[in-house]
């Protein structure tokens, strides 16, 4: 049986999405390797080191023997010099599967499994999605709804799935945001009758998390915070829920919420926009002005491709590109004015299958 190892680096939605692509992939036997307790410890600068396990702990360094994998998946830069590593001591013919985006040349890898908000190089060996990838289907929706539906059955209809996100540049989620932002859900299911189903992310600021809650008070709640509570309720809401809102500053949670079925609409954060914010903006700028820019345009696609730097992910582009095809909608909306609620999910879909037909190429070439 052919074997895949993930490597993990703590990031959850770039975990999902690759266990939801290897579960895909019955015929091979898949294993997770946490590379260390804490993703900081991790290189940020893979481009620099080359094959290393710099930053892997001394549990995962126990796992990382032979006999070696036929596929590694690795996503973040953290993950990626051990990647190479792993395929080095796999003599060549171990495959290196990168997700997202890679911090390192394209050719470093012999796939690279990616999206255009993330700014990908073009490669022979880049496959450019058309919407990221997530870990939720139709079938774990109404799983999870089935499961929380009694608990929550005590809360009227019609139900707001609330995911607020935190800090992610150039937005940071400042607790009078949150405020700002509960508010304005609050006063939305009041006026419907209904009730509210919030979600926090571990990126959420803890006092933003405290306004929001506070500023859900006067209407009917449920709410998942994180660090405080234990049963995470995120994807029942999401089947459960009439409608969600959610914060632009997570693609992932953009991406499952325009997934799910109900009408989402989008929240858009205030962008802080001083000079090192504006400064950071200028790689994916120079990569999105093409042939316009010249030879800034070639100079900042060269660094990009060698890992030298690495633009920001396009929330942004992304959540308009969700409101022009109808997936979604920008909160003020009426929610039945979204044409295709839920219909993103026949895009990843596709787009998932597209993934694990390239991925069963590389099994079948690596055990050949």
């Amino acid at each position: 049986m052919a074997t895949i190892w993930i490597l993990d680096t703590g990031h959850r939605g770039d975990l999902h999405q690759m266990q939801a692509v290897a579960a895909a992939i019955p015929e091979a036997r898949v294993g997770v390797i946490t590379l260390a307790r804490r993703k900081e410890d991790l290189p940020r600068w893979p481009a620099f080191l080359g094959p290393s396990l710099k930053g892997v702990d001394e549990q995962a360094r126990a796992l990382l023997r032979p006999p070696w994998p036929d596929v590694v998946f690795c996503a973040g830069r953290g993950a990626q010099a051990a990647a190479l590593w792993i395929g080095r001591q796999g003599g060549g013919r171990t495959k290196l599967v990168n997700f997202v985006r890679p911090a390192l040349p394209p050719e470093k890898f012999d796939l690279v499994i990616t999206a255009p908000p993330f700014h990908p190089p073009n490669a022979p060996n880049v496959l450019v999605l058309r919407a990221p990838l997530h870990a939720f289907d139709r079938r774990k929706f109404r799983e999870a709804a089935d499961a929380w539906r009694d608990r929550l059955a005590h809360l009227p209809a019609p139900r707001l799935a609330l995911l607020a996100g935190g800090v992610s540049p150039p937005w940071r989620f400042t607790p009078a945001e949150a405020e700002e932002l509960g508010a304005a859900v609050a006063a939305l299911a009041r006026r419907m009758g209904g009730s509210v189903l919030l979600s926090t992310t571990p990126r959420t600021p803890a006092a933003s998390a405290e306004r929001l809650l506070a500023s859900l008070a006067e209407v009917p709640h449920h709410a998942f915070v994180w660090g405080r509570d234990r049963e995470n309720p995120y994807a029942a809401y999401l089947g459960i829920a009439d409608g969600i809102i959610v914060t632009i500053d997570s693609l992932s949670m953009m991406a499952e919420a325009a997934s799910a079925g109900p009408p989402a609409l989008i929240w858009r954060l205030r962008e802080q926009r001083d000079l090192p914010e504006r400064l950071r903006g200028i790689p994916a700028a120079l990569l999105a002005c093409g042939g316009i820019c010249g030879p800034l345009h070639r100079l900042a696609d060269g660094f990009n491709r060698r890992g030298l730097f690495q633009p920001r992910q396009d929330k942004a582009g992304f959540a308009g590109y969700l409101v022009r095809e109808g997936f979604a909608g920008w909160f003020g909306q009426p929610l039945d004015s979204i044409p295709r609620p839920g219909g993103l999910m026949r895009l990843v879909e596709e787009e998932h299958a597209r993934a694990v037909a390239a991925i069963r190429r590389l099994l079948r070439d690596a055990t050949s």
